[in-house]
Protein backbone atom coordinates (compact mmCIF):
# COMPACT_ATOMS: atom_id res chain seq x y z
CA UNK A 1 0.00 0.00 0.00
CA UNK A 2 1.59 3.13 -1.00
CA UNK A 3 -0.42 6.70 -0.90
CA UNK A 4 -3.74 4.37 0.20
CA UNK A 5 -3.41 2.82 -3.04
CA UNK A 6 -2.55 -0.82 -3.26
CA UNK A 7 0.12 -1.43 -6.06
CA UNK A 8 1.91 -4.22 -7.91
CA UNK A 9 4.73 -4.19 -10.58
CA UNK A 10 4.28 -5.68 -14.15
CA UNK A 11 8.05 -5.79 -15.58
CA UNK A 12 8.13 -6.33 -19.41
CA UNK A 13 11.44 -8.13 -21.26
CA UNK A 14 11.11 -7.71 -24.45
CA UNK A 15 9.20 -5.34 -27.03
CA UNK A 16 7.21 -8.46 -28.04
CA UNK A 17 5.92 -9.12 -24.08
CA UNK A 18 4.36 -5.68 -23.37
CA UNK A 19 2.59 -5.20 -20.31
CA UNK A 20 -0.47 -2.78 -19.29
CA UNK A 21 -1.84 -2.12 -16.06
CA UNK A 22 -5.33 -3.59 -16.70
CA UNK A 23 -2.82 -7.26 -17.47
CA UNK A 24 -1.42 -6.89 -13.96
CA UNK A 25 -4.36 -6.19 -12.02
CA UNK A 26 -6.62 -8.90 -14.24
CA UNK A 27 -6.24 -10.62 -10.89
CA UNK A 28 -6.41 -7.65 -8.34
CA UNK A 29 -10.12 -6.54 -9.23
CA UNK A 30 -8.99 -4.59 -12.08
CA UNK A 31 -6.74 -1.19 -12.87
CA UNK A 32 -7.88 1.30 -10.27
CA UNK A 33 -6.95 4.41 -12.78
CA UNK A 34 -7.21 7.10 -9.67
CA UNK A 35 -4.31 6.23 -8.19
CA UNK A 36 -2.41 4.83 -11.64
CA UNK A 37 -3.01 8.15 -13.12
CA UNK A 38 -3.58 10.54 -10.06
CA UNK A 39 -1.01 9.40 -7.54
CA UNK A 40 1.87 8.61 -9.76
CA UNK A 41 0.87 8.65 -13.03
CA UNK A 42 -0.04 12.24 -15.25
CA UNK A 43 -2.29 13.68 -12.57
CA UNK A 44 -0.15 13.12 -10.13
CA UNK A 45 3.45 13.64 -8.81
CA UNK A 46 7.04 13.08 -9.09
CA UNK A 47 6.75 12.16 -5.17
CA UNK A 48 3.86 9.34 -6.07
CA UNK A 49 5.82 7.77 -8.63
CA UNK A 50 9.33 7.63 -6.69
CA UNK A 51 7.60 6.81 -3.47
CA UNK A 52 5.77 3.45 -5.56
CA UNK A 53 9.09 2.41 -6.90
CA UNK A 54 10.81 2.74 -3.89
CA UNK A 55 8.46 0.25 -2.34
CA UNK A 56 8.31 -2.06 -5.12
CA UNK A 57 11.23 -2.04 -6.44
CA UNK A 58 13.87 -0.30 -3.63
CA UNK A 59 14.29 2.34 -6.13
CA UNK A 60 14.47 6.20 -4.97
CA UNK A 61 16.24 7.60 -7.95
CA UNK A 62 13.41 9.52 -10.31
CA UNK A 63 15.15 9.84 -13.23
CA UNK A 64 12.74 12.92 -14.38
CA UNK A 65 9.81 14.03 -15.31
CA UNK A 66 9.30 14.42 -19.27
CA UNK A 67 6.08 16.26 -21.31
CA UNK A 68 5.60 13.92 -23.70
CA UNK A 69 5.24 10.04 -24.39
CA UNK A 70 4.20 7.95 -27.15
CA UNK A 71 1.78 6.12 -25.16
CA UNK A 72 -0.23 7.20 -21.86
CA UNK A 73 1.91 5.31 -19.39
CA UNK A 74 2.45 7.86 -16.62
CA UNK A 75 5.14 6.44 -13.99
CA UNK A 76 7.19 3.77 -15.63
CA UNK A 77 10.61 2.37 -15.49
CA UNK A 78 12.85 2.69 -17.83
CA UNK A 79 14.92 0.42 -18.34
CA UNK A 80 14.66 -3.76 -18.42
CA UNK A 81 15.57 -3.98 -14.68
CA UNK A 82 12.65 -0.79 -13.50
CA UNK A 83 15.28 0.65 -11.64
CA UNK A 84 15.39 4.46 -13.33
CA UNK A 85 11.64 5.68 -13.16
CA UNK A 86 10.42 8.28 -15.58
CA UNK A 87 6.67 9.99 -14.61
CA UNK A 88 5.34 11.13 -18.18
CA UNK A 89 2.68 14.34 -17.84
CA UNK A 90 1.27 13.60 -21.12
CA UNK A 91 -1.00 12.12 -22.52
CA UNK A 92 -3.03 10.99 -19.67
CA UNK A 93 -2.24 8.31 -18.11
CA UNK A 94 -4.64 4.94 -19.04
CA UNK A 95 -4.73 1.54 -17.41
CA UNK A 96 -4.78 -0.14 -21.26
CA UNK A 97 -1.21 1.73 -21.82
CA UNK A 98 1.81 -0.90 -22.29
CA UNK A 99 4.98 -0.29 -22.01
CA UNK A 100 8.07 -2.57 -23.18
CA UNK A 101 11.87 -3.13 -21.63
CA UNK A 102 11.01 -1.96 -18.26
CA UNK A 103 8.12 -1.59 -15.66
CA UNK A 104 4.84 -0.22 -14.71
CA UNK A 105 3.61 0.11 -11.28
CA UNK A 106 0.00 -0.38 -11.31
CA UNK A 107 -3.06 0.58 -8.57
CA UNK A 108 -5.33 -2.22 -8.22
CA UNK A 109 -8.44 -2.69 -6.27
CA UNK A 110 -7.26 -5.27 -4.44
Amino acid sequence: MVGGYCWYYGRSTSYANPVSCDSVCADHGGCNLSGTRDYAGSGGTDAGCKAVFSALVGNEYLFGTNTGASDPVGCVGSNLMGNISTRYKVPNTTCGATTTYGGRPCACNN
